[in-house]
């Protein structure tokens, strides 16, 4: 992002026809600059094969940033990189 910004979450956009590097688990973490990182949220994509639509999670609490990346933690269907349509902040 151009300047910290507050996030309150994320969401996650998958491609319908579940391509490799799809995920089913993920970890979420921020970094004001880009060196070191905390994990804001970690879980689950729930029914995520069935439903393959956009998954927003909402943090525990509001934090600030100006980095963020999503982790794959485990792939629904394996792959080398993460595969989406669409990843934001909000």
């Amino acid at each position: 992002m151009e300047q910290e910004t507050l996030i309150r979450g994320f969401c996650f956009t998958p491609d319908p026809k579940l391509p490799p590097g799809t995920p089913d688990h993920y970890a979420f973490h921020i970094s004001m600059d880009g060196v070191e990182w905390t994990l804001a949220a970690e879980g689950e994509f729930s029914n995520i094969r069935a439903n393959p639509i956009a998954q927003s999670i909402w943090l525990k609490q509001a934090v600030r940033a100006q980095f963020c990346r999503l982790t794959a933690t485990n792939m629904l269907v394996a792959g080398d990189e993460l595969a989406g349509i669409e990843f934001g902040v909000f």
